[in-house]
């Protein structure tokens, strides 16, 4: 992780201890090479450092063993910056969490939307329809749609049911969550920003940080669209929206689809959503193995015949939730 402020956070990747200073880097990090949006890239961070604190916590017993627990929330104390909490404040709170499982602390990410009219800073407003559906639930004191304890088996009389008849594979990732990258491999001033320009009129976000260029013996004729094993149903949709791209995997591009345009491009991208059918031509680049990520939704819910299927308002509220960033706090993926 290399931020353009902060230099060096972590010098390679994989699983490792970090000290204080390294751990106050990460959740400060906003210029991280590689983000595409600097403050979302940020609170998956913080909220994977605080679910890494709280794992460090449990493993050791700190909240179950008085001593320790003082000492920890004194030095959180000591390093923190707090309105109207005192120490014997945070203290019962600790010890209130004593027996919590991580498991059960689940962070949400609010969801957003790019602000209209947009500007140069990308600003973001919040994603009310979905929100809501979060939100609610908490100043309800609610389970969060999705994750209520499953109803205890009751006897019911046999209800005959008609098997679901699959239909074609459909597109399940929106244009505005998918973290793309976008490269100019054509040897053509401005062309990266261009694509960039027609990609947001159909609802991407392409900030100028995620814009490239390659060398001008790096050029090539076609499109391609490069991603890592599991993201593939990202960039089916970017390819979607690219006619003729080809996919490729690139497994050091984590959750980033890279968009690379060559000499052939024409600006003739299009609209891509949640619900069309995928190409025939698309679906058979994606490795034997991997079209897992791509949903195959049952008959009655194709999003043409119905129009309200994508619309947050009409959606099922546990489907809402599931489609909203978030990280548990079990996670074994640390960083």
């Amino acid at each position: 992780i290399i931020d353009g402020q902060l230099a060096t956070v972590l010098a390679s990747g994989g699983v490792q201890d970090v000290d204080g200073a390294q751990a106050l880097n990460l959740a400060r990090a906003r210029k991280v090479e590689g983000d595409s949006g600097s403050d979302s890239a940020r609170i998956h961070r913080q909220q994977l450092l605080l679910s890494a604190i709280l794992q460090k916590v449990k493993s050791a017993g700190t909240l179950l063993d008085p001593a320790r627990l003082n000492a920890f929330v004194k030095a959180f104390t000591q390093n923190t910056s707090t309105s109207g909490v005192d120490f014997q404040t945070l203290l019962n709170l600790a010890e209130s969490l004593g027996d919590l499982d991580p498991a059960k602390v689940t962070f949400y990410t609010l969801p957003t939307v790019i602000s209209q009219p947009a500007d140069e800073r990308g600003s973001m407003d919040i994603d009310q329809d979905r929100a809501d559906v979060l939100l609610n639930a908490i100043r309800t004191d609610t389970p969060i749609p999705g994750t209520e304890p499953e109803a205890a088996a009751t006897e019911t009389t046999p209800v005959e049911t008609t098997p679901a008849v699959v239909a074609d594979p459909v597109l399940t990732v929106a244009p505005d969550l998918i973290d793309i990258t976008v490269v100019n491999a054509a040897d053509r001033d401005g062309l990266a920003g261009e694509v960039a320009a027609a990609l947001s009129e159909f609802g991407y976000t392409v900030p100028e940080a995620s814009l490239e260029r390659l060398d001008p013996d790096q050029t090539q004729d076609g499109i391609t669209v490069e991603y890592a094993t599991g993201n593939e149903a990202a960039a089916l949709t970017v390819a979607a929206s690219a006619p003729g791209a080809t996919l490729a995997v690139n497994d050091e591009l984590g959750d980033t689809v890279r968009l690379i345009v060559g000499t052939s491009y024409d600006n003739n991208l299009v609209a891509a959503a949640v619900g069309d059918p995928i190409s025939a031509e698309l679906l058979a680049q994606v490795p034997d193995g991997s079209a897992g990520s791509v949903i195959t939704p049952s008959a009655d819910t194709d999003a043409e015949s119905d129009p309200d299927a994508a619309d947050p308002a009409t959606a099922d509220p546990s489907e809402v939730v599931a489609g909203i960033a978030q990280v548990n706090a079990a996670t074994g993926d640390c960083l």
